[in-house]
């Protein structure tokens, strides 16, 4: 975590004097960065791995990551590996994917779920799943109503362009930086 910080803060000191200072244009710095950033990413990825994550990777190996897989595990009860696999299928930070799947609202969920392609219905599911041990009853079905509408409308496009935006910048300080607007789903 501090060194996928510490990576952000230098790579937007270092975007900021590269655009300013040498003309570098602004896709080049990204592109640059993205893929500094991966090496290092597969650099720390190397270290001890959990049981877990050596579970959802050779899932990944075998072809079987899905929406029905991820169903599948979280209706064993398996939150973990369901994290480790969405983690795989976003390629974000595990602690981040954790971050945005328990939260309560589930917009972040919604936005990880539109972007590997999945029903209306297993997001549904997961969505409930996710929230099987919280709010129950009137608030459940009310909060299910909102975030299905919200998965509903958001396009793919939209899915995609945050998680993207998310892969830049992995540890926003709060939920509320992650741009998820209720009304901003074009």
């Amino acid at each position: 975590d501090l060194a996928q910080r510490m990576f952000s803060w230098v790579s937007d000191a270092l975007r900021s004097v590269l655009v300013e200072e040498w003309s570098f244009s602004s896709e080049l710095i990204e592109t640059l960065l993205s893929e500094a950033k991966s090496k290092d990413l597969k650099v720390l990825r190397g270290r001890e791995k959990s049981p877990t994550v050596k579970m959802a990777e050779e899932l990944a190996r075998q072809g079987l990551l899905s929406p029905q897989t991820l169903l599948r595990v979280l209706r064993s009860g398996d939150v973990s590996l369901f994290i480790a696999i969405l983690q795989l299928m976003t390629e974000l930070p595990e602690n981040f994917v954790r971050l945005l799947v328990h939260d309560k609202k589930g917009l972040g969920l919604a936005v990880l779920c539109k972007s590997c392609v999945m029903s209306r219905e297993v997001f549904g599911a997961i969505f409930a799943l996710t929230r099987a041990d919280g709010d129950r009853g009137a608030p459940l079905k009310h909060s299910y109503r909102k975030v299905l509408e919200y998965y509903e409308t958001i396009s793919n496009k939209k899915a995609a362009d945050l998680i993207d935006h998310w892969r830049s910048h992995p540890n926003p300080t709060r939920l509320g930086d992650l741009q998820l607007e209720e009304d901003e789903r074009e």
